[in-house]
């Protein structure tokens, strides 16, 4: 019993800091801030939980040297998210890379701390 009631707590601990952590990314990607996804799915997922604001695909018909190239005329920074599976941690770490060498810096934060609240897709936020 008291097990249970610890991993209960632990559950609503990280669920608050999973719903703070979108709350910021919302406060975030509507100050402009643009919020770089792997493709609809994930786009479709963040506008379901009322991100607004820019929020640009990978996968599309443009490369991501293009895509990059593209977010970087536009902005300083750009919010990472993409999946913490093999190819989500493969494309974040090219467009990052991508978007340094642009000019623009590439914010791996909510990425991390996705990751780190045990989420490997953006669907689950």
């Amino acid at each position: 019993m008291e097990k249970e009631r610890k991993s209960g707590k632990n559950w609503r601990e990280w669920q608050e800091k999973g719903l703070k952590l979108l709350e910021k990314l919302k406060e975030e990607a509507e100050d402009g801030i643009p919020v770089v996804v792997e493709g609809i799915n994930d786009e479709k997922a963040l506008k379901g939980l009322g991100v607004s604001g820019t929020i640009v695909k990978l996968k599309g018909k443009h490369s991501l040297s293009e895509v990059a190239e593209k977010i970087a005329s536009k902005f300083k920074r750009a919010i990472i998210l993409t999946d913490a599976d093999y190819e989500g941690r493969k494309l974040a770490a090219q467009i990052s890379k991508l978007l340094e060498q642009y000019g623009s810096h590439p914010d791996l934060r909510y990425l991390k701390m996705t990751r780190l609240l045990g989420k490997t897709a953006v669907e689950q936020l």
